[in-house]
C-alpha cells in the first residue's frame, strides 16, 4: 500500500458472537479515527458493515459494500452454522461455494484448497457457526437497507453467481452506484487480478463525493 495509507491494529471490548459484538468491532475501528470514514465491506463482512451504518448513519461517509452478503436464506444460513457448529467446516463452506461459485465448488482440489483457507484464518468452527446464526437470526430487510441515506458504491463481477446481491442492493438504495468488474467472480473479485479495476472505481466515487480515497480495497 502506498506511504500515506493507515494501518489499525485495536482491541475490540467485547467477545462473543451476537451481532453487537460485530458492531462493537467495527464501532471501535470508527472511533479511533476521529472521524467520518468511508466504510467498506466484502460478502459477509458487508452484512454487519450495513448493520453498523443503519444503527450510526451519522458516524460515516458512504459505504463501498463488494457483493453484500444481506440476501441469505434463513434456512440456508441455519443449515450451514448447523454443520460448523457439529464440526463440519469443510460442509459447511461447500454449501457456500455452491451457491456462490460452482465451478470452485465442483472442483475437490480447489474446494479443498479454499476450505483449508478460510479455516486457517478463522479461529474455530464455532466461529464460523456463531457467525452464521447472527445473519440468520439479523436479517437486513430491503425496507430498512432504503432507509440509509448516505451515498454507497455497490461493486459486482460480471461472472459472479452473487452478482444478484448487487442489483438487490441497488433497486432499494436510495443513493446507489454501481460498478461492475469485468470478469470476476465472488471469490476473486478482490485479489491481486482486479485490484486496479476495484480501486478505478472507489476512486471515481470517492472523488464524486469529495470524500478520502482509499489506496486499495481492503
Amino acid at each position: 500500500m502506498a506511504e500515506t495509507a493507515q494501518r489499525y491494529t485495536l482491541h475490540s471490548p467485547g467477545e462473543g458472537y451476537e451481532l453487537q459484538n460485530y458492531i462493537g468491532d467495527i464501532a471501535t475501528l470508527v472511533e479511533h479515527t476521529r472521524r467520518r470514514p468511508v466504510l467498506m465491506g466484502y460478502s459477509h463482512t458487508a452484512f454487519f458493515t450495513v448493520h453498523y451504518a443503519l444503527e450510526n448513519p451519522e458516524k460515516i461517509s458512504a459505504l463501498i459494500l463488494v457483493e453484500p452478503a444481506l440476501f441469505n436464506e434463513r434456512d440456508e444460513l441455519l443449515s450451514r452454522a448447523r454443520k460448523a457448529l457439529e464440526g463440519d467446516e469443510a460442509g459447511s463452506i461447500q454449501e457456500m461455494l455452491d451457491k456462490v461459485q460452482p465451478d470452485l465448488g465442483e472442483d475437490p482440489n480447489l474446494a479443498k484448497a479454499y476450505t483449508k483457507y478460510v479455516i486457517e484464518s478463522t479461529e474455530n468452527a464455532h466461529a464460523i457457526g456463531m457467525e452464521l446464526l447472527a445473519r440468520a437470526n439479523h436479517p437486513v430487510s430491503e425496507e430498512r437497507l432504503a432507509t440509509l441515506k448516505m451515498p454507497v458504491l455497490l461493486i459486482g463481477g460480471t461472472k459472479s453467481h452473487a452478482a444478484y446481491t448487487v442489483h438487490r442492493s441497488a433497486a432499494v438504495l436510495p443513493f446507489a452506484y454501481v460498478w461492475w468488474v469485468g470478469g470476476a467472480t465472488h471469490m476473486d473479485i478482490l485479489g491481486a487480478r482486479y485490484t486496479e479495476k476495484v480501486a478505478l472505481g472507489i476512486n471515481a466515487f470517492c472523488a464524486a463525493h469529495g470524500l478520502d480515497k482509499p489506496d486499495l480495497p481492503v
